[in-house]
């Protein structure tokens, strides 16, 4: 395990209607981890060997104490990565005094319109933000490594395919994840209202990942299980993820504290129904989120 992510801000401009860190955000509103935590941290875990970071939130780059951060990061050897919606990177001065400092940069990106996007993010001007963001990082000397992290709801299904071709235009990502929505804070409360079943979900693959090999760009599916992407399993984000330390804010009767938890498999609150039992990769898949089950049953479940 080297991996580790910190969520370092709890304060963000958007309120996404899918938002898995919204019970978070609202416990610790507006509250950033404090520089002296972070850098204290950072070097301990730098100690033992820990040699990529993921920087998230909220949105981290708000965390008054950013660059510093960043630069301590890179100096003591992690590979840093950082998953934002746009944030400070709309700034060019910004910007360009981060991006020395970075290797990997994930955008939230939902829509390929200011329309779709931002009712999605319930922030008028989101998208505009997110277009300087992508404009000022294709102007930095630094090439960094761009993702972006399309979290695939019934209403922005049928754009899909745009929205992969609109990264590949504005940012030239190089990589695309599709993440079915997570039920947690958010993506909860509004979890049946947005979520694409499965079968529906599976008649827009072969679009999307031929999309994504036109514009060579790599492709991954979050939270759906290996068996209902049929041959195109092996773009499972499953079969790449890694081990991880996980440190976030928490309170417990009262008293707040930074939680440390190791994660080894792509669980979260995901599980194994009766069929997955027989499933020829179910040592590799990480299930299907138990909220599916409890809302749609299990008749889409087709184990390998």
């Amino acid at each position: 395990m080297k991996r580790l992510e910190f969520h370092i801000s709890y304060k963000c401009p958007n309120n996404c209607s899918f938002c898995s860190e919204g019970d978070q955000l609202k416990k610790f509103k507006g509250t950033f981890v404090s520089k002296e935590a972070i850098l204290k941290h950072l070097g301990r875990f730098a100690h033992h060997g820990f040699n990529h970071l993921t920087l998230t939130g909220g949105e981290p780059t708000l965390h008054p104490d950013f660059l510093e951060i960043i630069r301590f990061a890179s100096l003591s050897g992690y590979k840093t990565y950082v998953s934002s919606n746009g944030g400070l990177f709309a700034r060019k001065s910004f910007c360009l005094k981060a991006l020395p400092y970075l290797d990997e940069v994930s955008f939230s990106l939902h829509g390929d319109s200011a329309r779709l996007h931002d009712s999605l993010t319930n922030n008028p001007g989101s998208f505009l933000r997110l277009r300087k963001a992508f404009a000022n990082i294709k102007e930095g000397k630094k090439k960094v490594f761009v993702f972006v992290n399309i979290v695939a709801t019934l209403k922005n299904l049928p754009y899909l395919k745009n929205i992969i071709d609109f990264a590949a235009d504005s940012v030239s990502a190089k990589q695309v994840l599709i993440s079915a929505v997570a039920p947690e804070g958010a993506g909860k409360d509004n979890f049946l209202r947005l979520t694409i079943p499965l079968r529906e979900m599976a008649k827009h693959l072969s679009l999307l990942v031929d999309t994504a090999y036109r514009r060579k760009m790599r492709i991954r599916f979050f939270g759906v299980p290996m068996c209902s992407l049929g041959k195109f399993f092996g773009f499972s984000n499953d079969a790449y993820w890694s081990s991880r330390t996980t440190i976030e804010l928490w309170r417990n009767l009262g008293h707040e504290f930074l939680k440390v938890t190791k994660s080894y498999k792509p669980v979260r609150n995901r599980i194994k129904v009766r069929k997955c039992l027989r499933c020829a990769v179910r040592n590799i898949c990480g299930g299907v989120f138990r909220e599916y089950v409890v809302k749609f049953g299990t008749e889409e479940i087709h184990p390998f």
